[in-house]
């Protein structure tokens, strides 16, 4: 397992220690959260939603890097 490989695991564990921080957005869809309607969401949008979400939590759901959660992310975050 590479370095980068062993920081993302950690960060995932990080991200399911602290659910129930993130519980409160469990059934709330991804279309409701998505308020600008493009298909990701921004980590505004995501802070709207779930205020106390650590941006540790948040950086390891974007599991692509790019700053943004798809729905797939989206769905690791909230646990759905």
């Amino acid at each position: 397992m590479t370095n980068a490989m062993k920081l993302k695991s950690t960060l995932f564990a990080t991200l399911f220690a602290g659910a129930s921080t993130v519980a409160m957005a469990q059934g709330v869809e991804f279309a409701t959260v998505d308020t600008d309607g493009d298909g990701m969401l921004s980590m505004d949008e995501i802070k709207t939603l779930l205020p106390d979400v650590p941006d540790d939590q948040l950086v390891a759901a974007d599991a692509n890097g790019d700053g943004m959660l798809d729905e797939a992310e989206y769905q690791v975050l909230t646990g759905g």
